[in-house]
């Protein structure tokens, strides 16, 4: 996991920067973000609700979610996050 973050963090700041956010999404084909999306995207993964995607939050992103979790998002048509 530390490794695809730093992929993420390429300069070491323990942090995703926002243009990084709007440049992988660019590269996969999902066009600009605007500030509406990027702001809904960084707080649905922002664990720590500290504004900033960390490593811990990346972690729990890529976390498989549990039996109950995937219980739960089936009841309320959501994806589950690994939270």
């Amino acid at each position: 996991i530390s490794e695809a973050f730093s992929v993420l963090d390429p300069t070491n700041t323990g942090f995703v920067q926002e243009t990084k956010i709007r440049k992988i999404f660019e590269n996969f084909g999902f066009g600009e973000l605007s500030a509406e999306e990027l702001l809904v995207l960084i707080d649905e993964s922002d664990f720590d609700k500290d504004g900033r995607l960390g490593l811990e939050d990346f972690r729990r992103l890529a976390r498989p979610p549990n039996e109950s979790q995937l219980a739960v998002a089936s009841l309320t048509n959501n994806t589950p996050t690994g939270e």
